[in-house]
């Protein structure tokens, strides 16, 4: 993984800037902005999002919603196997974004 985009994104992770949603990498629900973990990865990366169209909640970058688009994996070195692995994390196992974070610091 790109150190200098792995040191940002560990950073945003344990800031508590962001809070944990699942199933898209940015959507507003019930009037608070949430993210998955990857699309915290987007935040760090300095991503500009397309708003949500009509009352859907969620936004795009690249046309993706709910995956890293490759432009993001190219630049964060990161596979798609690896993004999987992540999306497993926050979404089905319900790891809070430090225990990802201190995945990511250790294996990636």
């Amino acid at each position: 993984m790109n150190k200098t985009i792995k040191k940002k994104w560990l950073a945003a992770l344990r800031s508590d800037k962001f809070t944990q949603g699942e199933g898209s990498l940015k959507r507003t629900q019930d009037g608070t902005v949430r993210h998955c973990c990857l699309g915290v990865l987007c935040e760090a990366m300095g991503v500009k999002w397309k708003k949500p169209v009509g009352s859907t909640g969620y936004y795009s970058y690249k046309g993706s919603v709910a995956t890293l688009p490759q432009k993001i994996m190219d630049e964060a070195k990161i596979s798609l196997d690896t993004a999987h692995k992540l999306i497993e994390m926050n979404d089905e196992k319900k790891r809070s974004f430090k225990q990802i974070a201190s995945y990511i610091e250790r294996y990636l």
